[in-house]
């Protein structure tokens, strides 16, 4: 039965919000003396969420058999990543659980609200992309006969563009085929990224394709930019070294080509003596300014002071850039849905015109 819990727990996803909700409570129950088991226990009654529920339940169970909170925090996994744990894990040694607690809620929140602007700004495209599909195949629909009719009283063939018009007429006029199609195109999509997504280098070519596409590569880089800086304070507030805070921020990024080109090998610098500001140098992924504001918080030791000071900024430039992608998106779909009639037309008409040519 505990096997079969924990497939399903994996299945399902926790909420940003219920871990919100969580480590305040942690934090709240913690600065008021009482134990963990019974903080963990009182959160666990108070939760709403199941996979949540689940994870506390095994959290309370390593605690029970003996384990640290940060080492049951790994045993456990999802949601409590890696980061959690390490984080745990530094307040542990210095007697600063509630703090932690207090500072993962709040890093929690703010990817809360990063994952929700993202959403909505890559939801718009998704729509106009539906939207201008279903038009242009219903279109395809009510044209067919037309084609159809005019293609029979030629004498010869009609061209490529034609035929093909009238093979996706055919697809769409039958449900159950048209069903085939979209369900074989799911799996072959869901193949693809089966079969590369387990290959390290794949992952990282298609990351920095993203990071570098003209529109949303831009949003994608300053998101990157707000988590690296979010992780790094966090990590560094919570007592962690730099070469751990680097590593477990490059987990957390969200991004393979940044971790495995910028942030790993950034921490292999700093274990030879380097500073961050030079171990992160030649990064030009990150905005001109983080450079500077990075060696200017190394010399004065308020990194983690600047490190929040860039992630609100990069929120503002964020704001910016999704509000520019809306603004050039709309043009951008008129065009693109116009000419993608204009196509339809054309080849729906194309007999017509060869017919009338040959008069």
């Amino acid at each position: 039965m505990k096997r079969r819990a924990g497939l399903r727990f994996r299945s399902r996803k926790t909420d940003g919000w219920h871990l919100i909700q969580f480590f305040r409570q942690m934090a709240v129950l913690s600065r008021a003396g009482m134990a963990l088991i019974r903080s963990l226990e009182i959160c666990r009654r108070q939760c709403s969420n199941e996979p949540l529920q689940q994870a506390i339940d095994r959290v309370v169970e390593e605690l029970r058999a003996g384990t640290r909170l940060s080492a049951a925090f790994r045993a456990t996994g999802q949601p409590f990543t890696p980061l959690y744990a390490s984080a745990v894990q530094a307040a542990e040694t210095a007697g600063k659980l509630p703090e932690v607690f207090e500072e993962l809620a709040h890093w929690e929140q703010k990817e809360h609200r990063l994952r929700k602007r993202l959403s909505s700004a890559l939801s718009y495209p998704i729509f106009i992309l539906v939207v201008s599909t279903v038009g242009v195949l219903l279109l395809i629909k009510f044209l067919l006969p037309v084609v159809l009719s005019v293609s029979e009283q030629l004498t010869h063939p009609p061209g490529l563009p034609t035929r093909i018009l009238i093979a996706v007429g055919e697809v769409v006029d039958r449900p159950l085929r048209l069903g085939l199609c979209l369900a074989a195109l799911a799996l072959a999509v869901w193949w693809v990224r089966r079969l590369f997504g387990r290959r390290a280098d794949y992952r990282v070519r298609w990351d920095r394709v993203r990071l570098s596409l003209p529109l949303t590569g831009g949003i994608l880089r300053t998101t990157v930019t707000i988590r690296v800086c979010r992780s790094m304070a966090s990590l560094l507030q919570s007592g962690l070294s730099m070469v751990d805070a680097l590593q477990l921020t490059g987990q957390s990024a969200g991004s393979p080509y940044v971790q495995a080109t910028i942030l790993d090998p950034a921490a292999q610098y700093i274990r030879r003596g380097e500073s961050l500001s030079q171990a992160l140098g030649g990064a030009r992924i990150f905005p001109p300014s983080f450079h500077g504001m990075v060696a200017v918080g190394e010399k004065s030791g308020k990194l983690e002071t600047i490190l929040i000071h860039l992630a609100d900024l990069s929120e503002l430039e964020l704001d910016q850039r999704i509000e520019t992608f809306i603004r050039a998106l709309e043009p951008l779909a008129v065009v693109f849905v116009g000419a993608v009639v204009l196509g339809v037309m054309i080849c729906a008409f194309m007999p017509l015109y060869e017919m009338m040519q040959n008069m």
